[in-house]
């Protein structure tokens, strides 16, 4: 609960070009690792909200990473997040198209 409010409280605080977003990419990238279902997700809903598109490079192994995820609302948020990405910055998430098509459902 507390990671939740803390993300959503700096979503809220700091405008896209503050420098303390760029420190939070550090804490996302440790919680969207982590082995508690309910951190990955706060962070995968956390990033949707937080990350700009220079942003992106540094998550999007981690994102890709997800799209193997044992459990199905994980996958499904970070094929949100990516979706994100894409209207961010469509380049940057090009390639991913097979890796989402190989885990969408027939």
């Amino acid at each position: 609960m507390d990671k939740r409010v803390a993300y959503l409280c700096a979503g809220l605080c700091f405008s896209p070009d503050h420098e303390f977003r760029m420190m939070l990419v550090n804490r996302l990238q440790r919680d969207l690792q982590s082995a508690n279902v309910l951190e990955v997700a706060v962070a995968l809903n956390a990033g949707a909200k937080l990350l700009t598109a220079d942003m992106i490079p540094a998550v999007l192994p981690i994102i890709a990473n997800l799209l193997k995820h044992d459990q199905e609302i994980i996958r499904k948020k970070a094929v949100m997040l990516l979706h994100r990405f894409h209207s961010l910055q469509p380049d940057a998430v090009a390639h991913m198209g097979d890796k989402v098509r190989e885990w969408w459902p027939p």
